[in-house]
């Protein structure tokens, strides 16, 4: 028991930093959708387009808060849904 758990903190140790570029990568996607979404379907008061999605307000709060697994996907079909590119993932 005590070899594996030698084996596992360096293991461990290494896998740290990439989760944590992975979060930071999505994190960075999540603002770029919420931008997206803000500008081209956030403010669309007397433009004559359809009204904002109750689910994406939400997603983009979420995302500001952190939450960017949850707020991805529902951006990400918002933006699709009004025929918008979405932004390049890095």
């Amino acid at each position: 028991m005590n070899v594996s758990i030698k084996w596992m903190l360096p293991m461990l140790a290494f896998s740290l930093p990439f989760a944590a570029s992975a979060q930071s990568d999505d994190a960075a996607y999540c603002a770029a959708l919420s931008e997206k979404y803000t500008r081209y379907l956030g403010m669309n008061q007397g433009r004559g387009v359809q009204p904002q999605s109750l689910d994406a307000q939400v997603a983009v709060q979420k995302c500001a808060a952190g939450d960017a697994a949850g707020s991805i996907p529902v951006l990400e079909k918002a933006l699709q849904g009004a025929r918008l590119e979405l932004p390049p993932r890095t």
